[in-house]
């Protein structure tokens, strides 16, 4: 097998998908996120790739965050959702660049998570609105644009036990807020996946408001958690590839080890009939969002509520990770996406 795989990452390691490509007989290639701005760099890939005499699969692994090394971003002070648009624009810079060094090269090159799709998906305030459209489970969502919208949030705290902020640009759950009212307090948890801690603020909601208030933020209905763990509250992830279900799992927050686990929920639901149906739609769900995002790959994440576990979509990733791939490693994630690169490449 000659088909060339060019992996557009940021250098920093070998990833599963790497290694399961050449035992699958692959030639491939790492080049840096960035070497589409470098002239020598990007002289040399297109060089090369004019020699392939075949179609050539692009697989775009950077992560988000990688981002903050380019040198645009070192020119940044303020923090929050003024950073995060600027991350968005240089975002949108950053793969633009690509398309159109895609565009430049005669040799056919087939896109995995195709750089319109990655662009679209990251934006959340585009992504729900486009969701929304064709599916029924989301949270209730505002997007903040107005000072009329502080009403609109007060509302949302009367009628929900509590709202949750995300910038819409987000990654890695970076900026989440969540604000609840309990006993005529407003209490504020923030960064939500790396303390959990809830903390009192003595302020107003109209002066946290305007603190968080932004073009930049998604506001949504919190979703109060299906006690599938206890008292852990877990999102379900969902990985596809290929409009296919590849694995299933359970990550939550364990506050007395202060770290972040993976557990499986198939063995559960078949001792539970309700919830191993709200899995089974789930999967269902997340098959149909990916679909809609225009997406290959994908990781949903999906939070079941209530007895009856109605599942809600929270969001869906292009770069889902290698954390279910190393917490289940017989799920043989990087595998089953080579075998997707083998299909389409025929």
């Amino acid at each position: 097998m000659n088909e060339l795989i060019v992996f557009v990452g940021p250098n920093e390691r070998i990833t599963p998908l790497e290694v399961e490509a050449s035992k699958e007989g692959f030639k491939y290639i790492e080049v840096c996120a960035f070497d589409y701005e470098h002239e020598y760099a990007s002289k040399k890939l297109k060089q090369f790739l004019k020699m392939q005499d075949r179609e050539v699969l692009f697989r775009f692994i950077f992560p988000f965050n990688f981002i903050t090394f380019n040198q645009k971003m070192q020119n940044l002070i303020d923090t929050g959702t003024e950073e995060s648009l600027a991350k968005l624009q240089i975002f949108e810079e950053y793969v633009n660049g690509w398309k159109e060094f895609i565009n430049s090269v005669n040799t056919p090159i087939r896109e995995v998570n195709s750089l319109e799709a990655v662009i679209f998906q990251r934006n959340k305030q585009k992504q729900y609105k486009k969701l929304e459209k064709e599916l029924n489970n989301l949270p209730f969502t505002v997007y903040l644009s107005e000072e009329k919208d502080h009403k609109i949030i007060s509302d949302m705290l009367e009628e929900y036990k509590g709202v949750v902020f995300k910038p819409i640009s987000g990654a890695e759950s970076k900026g989440i807020y969540i604000i609840t009212k309990e006993q005529n307090r407003y209490l504020l948890k923030s960064d939500i996946k790396e303390s959990r801690n809830i903390k009192d603020i003595s302020n107003s909601l109209e002066e946290t408001l305007k603190k968080l208030h932004s073009p930049g933020y998604v506001v949504q209905q919190k979703i109060e958690f299906s006690k599938v763990f206890g008292d852990h509250d877990f999102d379900l992830r969902i990985h596809t590839i290929g409009g296919e279900i590849v694995g299933t799992a359970a990550f939550f927050y364990n506050p007395e080890t202060k770290t972040e686990e993976i557990k499986s929920i198939d063995s559960i639901a078949e001792k539970n009939l309700k919830l191993k149906e709200a899995l089974e739609e789930s999967k269902v769900i997340g098959i149909k969002a990916t679909q809609i995002l225009g997406l290959d790959v994908s990781g949903v994440d999906i939070m079941l509520s209530g007895k009856d576990y109605k599942p809600y979509i929270i969001e869906i990733n292009s770069f889902p990770g290698w954390a279910l791939l190393e917490a289940n490693p017989e799920l043989d994630i990087a595998r089953k996406e080579v075998e997707f690169y083998k299909k389409i490449l025929r």
